[in-house]
């Protein structure tokens, strides 16, 4: 989704071709379709993309809001290369957010809210349950189902403004995974945590489900010594 609302004096076939330009790049950038430290040429994404250079501009300088791209004065956009430190700023950053959010969400969740999270991973495990015959298949799927997995368990918490900002770590924290990996490759430990949170937010156990996210969002995707 994008965080960003229309912008006054603007249509809405502007707005429309702006938000598919965003989430289009987005996605690209996050899945590593555009890599790390590569320039953004104007008239290559309009070629890829099929949008006009002024919605490419207006989605490209969004992106820089949100740290997926980065601009260098008047000679352009790139997309910014992963380094260490900010890996590990994201990290924590994501684990600080996350962690306030899901113990907010325990303690003023609804039933409703309780049934998303069972929705949710229901549609994350049946990806997950045919991950090891189909990885190639199933690995696009799954970060998606995985990101909407992790929004359902904080979706109660009443701080929006700390849900915007989680949704943009979560990105960045999602890219800095897929730009180092070589092929689709999860360890299953990743799937056996997700039920573990899923139940002892369900029992309205934070600590638990606290300490729980925190050992998740600290683990590596990929199965150890591979």
């Amino acid at each position: 989704m994008s965080s960003e609302a229309p912008r006054p004096g603007t249509s809405d076939h502007s707005n429309t071709l702006i938000g598919k330009a965003f989430e289009s790049i987005r996605k690209d950038i996050i899945a590593s379709e555009l890599k790390p430290g590569e320039k953004l040429r104007i008239a290559q994404l309009r070629t890829r993309y099929g949008v006009g250079t002024s919605p490419l501009r207006e989605a490209l300088s969004r992106l820089v809001s949100e740290g997926l791209v980065t601009a260098r004065g008047q000679r352009g956009f790139w997309v910014p290369p992963v380094s260490v430190e900010d890996s590990e700023d994201i990290v924590e950053t994501r684990v600080v957010l996350e962690t306030y959010a899901l113990r907010a969400s325990i303690k003023v969740g609804d039933d409703e809210w309780e049934g998303q999270i069972v929705g949710a991973y229901h549609n994350l495990r049946r990806v997950e349950q045919r991950f090891a015959d189909e990885p190639a298949g199933s690995f696009a799927e799954w970060w998606e189902r995985n990101r909407l997995f992790h929004e359902a368990l904080i979706a109660a918490c009443p701080l929006k403004w700390l849900l915007r900002f989680q949704h943009i770590v979560f990105d960045l924290h999602n890219r800095t995974h897929r730009s180092s990996m070589q092929t689709p490759n999860l360890s299953p430990d990743l799937f056996e945590d997700h039920r573990l949170i899923m139940e002892a937010t369900l029992a309205r156990d934070a600590r638990k489900a606290v300490e729980l996210l925190e050992h998740h969002i600290r683990r590596p995707p990929e199965p150890a010594g591979e």
